[in-house]
């Protein structure tokens, strides 16, 4: 069999743009601010929130 190196490198070059890629679409989802907050977060400040019994007016 026969081991070709430009078959190496051409491999290695493909893997490289993948990962330059990869890098780049999570640095750009890093970049990206969600408008809606997560679940863990909507949890704790429910859950960290005071309970106040609502105003309510007083009828006769």
């Amino acid at each position: 069999m026969y081991y070709s190196p430009h078959t190496h490198l051409a491999i290695a070059r493909a893997r490289q743009e993948d990962l330059l890629r990869e890098a780049e679409r999570a640095r750009l989802a890093r970049s990206f601010d969600d408008e809606r907050p997560g679940v863990f977060t909507r949890l704790r400040t429910q859950l960290s929130r005071k309970r106040e019994p609502s105003a309510r007016p007083i009828t006769v």
